[in-house]
Order: structure tokens, then sequence, then C-alpha cells
């Protein structure tokens, strides 16, 4: 992904439709070119966040298992009703500022530069009770389906049990003990594999069921296109690229993962350090300090990862919606034809006509 001269925005993503492992690269590449836009949307919610997590600490701390007065007790429930009371709009105010910088990057991958973050804003903004009853709607249903899929795990699990006592059973009666052995140890890593991977694709997929809708109306090209056929179109763009959605999805987590063990590796080993130097004799003690540093490096950690995830997102939207829709035909030809001095609409080939007149050119037309 190319930068302009002069200027720190991000070119148009002019590509057919590409793998994953380019696309993260992309996403990277595109959140690093916007990253201060990006941290200043997300500051508030981020200040909340940490409000909370400072809030959590102190409902948790204290003594294990010892007389609680009641003043310690009634303490604990202003911390718990303070914490749910923030927690709420906080998970609004996160999904506002995340539409906000989608749209801000989808436009930074359509155009030459993306739109003034005001007007992401305002376009936002203008969607508000869409996008907090769509929220309050899909989170229901993401926890609802979230509960299934762990209890469908935790079953897996006792499955599991059940199937290393028998292999247990039958590798005791065995003759070959060796051989046994290793069949019960591939079995049983096979096994888990799988019903990890399972576990993993379910979690994915119905993530995308509760982003895609929300990107589908942040990244609305008009402001007065109704919002039931956007979230149609979204969840019709689920299920025809399930497949590539779950494998971006396990592709991105582990990439986050590498990202957050390499940010967060110092403080926890200092942390460590610190920890063992005091000899503290419990693990529930951990010094206001030592907690303090956790909090503000895990806020440092937010700062990078949730930018990170929102750009993948946003070009991965974009990417299927090339698979979907061509956008990537009219782009790419399109910027020929710009080039040749030609009209766009002047190109003839039947299928560039079709979804020319689906999906207009954008304006302006990018380059490469």
């Amino acid at each position: 992904m190319s930068v302009e001269s002069g200027s720190s925005m991000t070119a148009p993503v002019i590509y057919p439709a590409q793998g994953n492992i380019t696309l993260l690269s992309r996403a990277w590449n595109l959140f690093r070119l916007n990253l201060k836009k990006c941290v200043l949307v997300l500051l508030p919610s981020v200040l909340l966040s940490t409000l909370i997590h400072l809030l959590s600490i102190q409902l948790a701390g204290g003594k294990v298992l010892t007389q609680v007065t009641m003043t310690e007790l009634m303490q604990k429930l202003k911390l718990s009703l303070a914490i749910v009371g923030l927690s709420i709009p906080n998970c609004f105010l996160w999904v506002f500022c995340s539409c906000v910088i989608s749209r801000y990057l989808y436009t930074a991958i359509i155009g030459n530069q993306p739109l003034p973050l005001k007007h992401c804003v305002r376009f936002v903004l203008k969607k508000w009770l869409v996008l907090g009853l769509l929220t309050l709607v899909l989170g229901l249903v993401f926890v609802v389906m979230l509960f299934i899929t762990m209890v469908l795990f935790y079953l897996g699990i006792i499955f599991s049990g059940f199937l290393l006592a028998y292999i247990g059973t039958r590798l005791f009666h065995s003759v070959n003990t060796a051989v046994s052995a290793v069949t019960a140890i591939v079995v049983l890593l096979v096994w888990g594999f799988t019903m990890l991977s399972l576990m993993a694709l379910l979690i994915s997929f119905q993530t995308f069921l509760f982003v895609f809708p929300l990107m589908a109306i942040a990244n609305a090209p008009d402001e007065q296109i109704p919002w039931w056929p956007l979230i149609r179109n979204s969840y019709r763009v689920v299920f025809a690229n399930a497949p590539r959605l779950m494998g971006f999805a396990l592709a991105q987590f582990f990439l986050a993962l590498v990202i957050a063990a390499v940010i967060q590796s110092p403080v926890l080993i200092w942390a460590g350090i610190e920890y063992s130097r005091l000899g503290m004799s419990t693990p529930f003690t951990v010094p206001l300090h030592v907690q303090t540093v956790l909090n503000l490096w895990s806020t440092l950690a937010s700062f990078v990862l949730m930018p990170f995830h929102i750009s993948a997102f946003t070009l991965l939207w974009y990417d299927c919606q090339v698979r979907k829709e061509g956008l990537d035909l009219v782009l790419w030809f399109n910027s020929i034809l710009q080039r040749q001095g030609r009209d766009p609409q002047t190109f003839s080939t039947q299928l560039v006509s079709q979804v020319s007149a689906e999906s207009p050119p954008p304006s302006p037309t990018p380059q490469f």
C-alpha cells in the first residue's frame, strides 16, 4: 500500500481479492499510517475502560476467605454497581468509536485520501439510534450463541474424559503397550485440536455476525440508504464468504496474540521480578504500584490492538465486497481508462458495464 507524496494518508487499495496473509499485511500498514487518528478517536473509550479496570482491581482486592464487615460489603456493592453502570455505556462507546474509525479507514481504502474525521463522526452520530439498537440486539444474540458454544465445549471436555477413560482401559488390557500408548496420545491430540479448532471457528463466525452489520451501516455510501437492506447484505456477505472469514479470523487472532505478547512481555517480566523481590506470600495480593503499571501498560496495548483489529475487519469487509460485487474490477478498469485519458463509462466490456451500473465509480477516481 503506497502513500501519497507529502501526505500521511493511505492510497487506495486496488487489487484482485487476495489471501489472508496479504490482507493482514495491508491491514497493518493501513493501521500504522492512520495510528494518530485512531488513537484520538479511541481515547475516551480507552480512558473509561481504564477506570473500569481500576475499579475491578479495587473490587477484587482484599483478603480471601476472611470475614467481611458490613461496611466493606457495602463498599464492594457500590463498586459493583459503578462497574456495571460504566460498562454498559462503555460498550456502546466502543462500538461508536470503532464505527467512526472503520468509516475513516474505509474511505482511505476506496479513495485517494480518507474523509475528514469530523465528517465520519457526524455520519456515525446520525446513525446512533440504529447502531445502538443493533448493538443491543446483536450483543444479546452474540452472548447467547457464545453461551451455547461454551456448553458444547464443556460437553466436548466431558466426552473427552470418557474417551480417555475408555482408551486407558483398553491400554491396560492391551498386549502391545507401546503401540497402544502412541495410539492413545495421537487420538487425544487430534481430538483436542479438533475441539479447540471448532470452538475457535464458531466464535469467529459469531463475531462476524456481530461486526459486519455494524460495518455495513457505518460504511454506507449514502446516509439515506435504509438500514435493513444494509444489514441483509452484510449477512449475505458473511454466509457467502464463511470459510474465508473464519480462516482470516484465526490468522488475525494468532497475529494479535503475537503482538500482545511482544507489547506486554517487558512489563509482565518486571511484575514477576518485583513480586518475587517483595516476597509476597499469596498470589492474590498484588502491590498497588504493580497494579497501576500493569493497568497503564494494558491501556497502551489497547491503543495498538483495537485499531489493528478495526483496520483488519474494515479491509476484510472491502475485500468481501470485492469478491461479491466486483468492486476491484470497476476501480481497476476506471484507473486504466483515466490514465489513457478516456471516460470510465466508455469501457464496453459487458461485465464491467454491468458492475459499473450497480456500483458507480468512486469520486475522485483512484490512482495506482
